[in-house]
């Protein structure tokens, strides 16, 4: 909503109206599939503490924690959710909530080394390669020098 206050809603749509229908197709599709999931983790999670949680209350409660985590630093906003379900003790609700932060973050750290390694991996590989050819040719000037 804030964006509409400061770009006007006719430049968001004129820019939507240009932009690659397949990259946006897939963006809204992707965007649905990772609410989708996250509903479902939650809605798992949550019926650890409450086995009778709604799914209205999920929606709720996940909706509210996304806002929560727009407007806070670190988005630690997303925390907050805990404390829209109701009867529920909401303590465990954000031990629940911790832990899946901190197993987003492991993804996080596995696949940043293993993106780390292959580059490191590429640049080696390509320096190495330099500096075999660039000994070839300081080896076949030397050669022509004699």
């Amino acid at each position: 909503m804030f964006l509409i206050h400061v770009i006007s809603y006719k430049e968001i749509v004129k820019t939507l109206s240009q932009a690659n229908k397949t990259w946006v197709l897939a963006g809204f599709c992707l965007l649905t599939l990772n609410l989708f999931l996250q509903f479902k983790k939650w809605y798992i999670l949550a019926q650890l503490e409450k086995p009778d949680v709604s799914p209205k209350e999920i929606i709720a409660s996940l909706l509210a924690g996304i806002t929560l985590g727009f407007i806070t630093p670190g988005r630690l906003g997303e925390f907050g959710r805990s404390m829209f379900i109701t009867q529920a003790n909401w303590t465990h609700l954000f031990s629940f909530i911790l832990a899946d932060k901190l197993l987003i973050l492991l993804n996080v750290i596995l696949f940043g080394i293993i993106g780390l390694a292959y580059s490191l991996k590429v640049i080696l590989r390509s320096t190495i390669g330099c500096l075999f050819q660039f000994s070839l040719l300081s080896s076949k000037s030397s050669l022509s020098m004699r």
